[in-house]
């Protein structure tokens, strides 16, 4: 590793320090599409700043931070982290002064990213979210209140729990499926990308069990 790469970090070390220790967050190199970049993040990696620094010649010459936003998934407490085309950059011929508190306020104003699934109530699976609206809009009429609520099983699997016709059901995304069980039994599969036919096979389980209730 060459010095100048050292010499960046340190400097953005020192420069950021008492915002990275008041956010649990350390610097360290990576790469960003082939690029050498400084990123913030914890030890283990669970947490990260979506802002990273940019190094051309192994010398700053700017920041970036890609747009994202955090949402709520329906009422179930559980949130996701979605991320949308662009985002903010910010170059410089030197990192001066006006730089590193520009990098110090973007670094405090977005919120911390969630990695992996070891944090309670986030999800970083986008399969998964998306599927909430099309599984609510199953349960169109006023007079069936159903709740549904996230879970995440001690391996690791993430699904939609709720009760209905005095049934315990469960739509987990294992993988590339989306697997949808009726008091444990298996009653569909489809890849987990395909919410629309997440909500269908719910659907037609419901009409099949209350014809007179629910559409497909």
């Amino acid at each position: 590793m060459e010095f100048p790469l050292l010499k960046s970090l340190g400097e953005v070390q020192a420069e950021l320090k008492s915002v990275l220790n008041g956010l649990g967050l350390k610097a360290k190199l990576d790469k960003h599409l082939g690029a050498n970049v400084i990123v913030f993040e914890t030890a283990d990696g669970r947490l990260s700043s979506p802002v990273f620094v940019k190094l051309r010649d192994n010398a700053i010459v700017g920041y970036r931070c890609p747009y994202f936003e955090r949402l709520t998934i329906g009422d179930t407490g559980w949130t996701y982290d979605a991320y949308e085309m662009g985002g903010y950059t910010r170059e410089v011929k030197a990192a001066d002064a006006d730089f590193y508190k520009e990098l110090r306020e973007a670094i405090q104003e977005n919120v911390i990213l969630k990695h992996g699934s070891g944090h309670a109530a986030h999800t970083n699976d986008e399969n998964f979210a998306k599927a909430f609206d099309p599984i609510m809009e199953c349960f169109w009429r006023d007079d069936e209140q159903v709740e549904i609520k996230c879970s995440r099983s001690a391996d690791g699997i993430e699904g939609y729990d709720f009760s209905i016709f005095d049934c315990e059901w469960r739509i987990s995304f294992e993988g590339e499926k989306a697997i949808l069980r009726r008091d444990d039994s298996v009653f569909g599969a489809v890849r987990a990308t395909e919410v629309s036919q997440i909500s269908a096979k719910l659907s037609a389980e419901l009409k099949r069990l209350r014809p007179n209730t629910f559409k497909i």
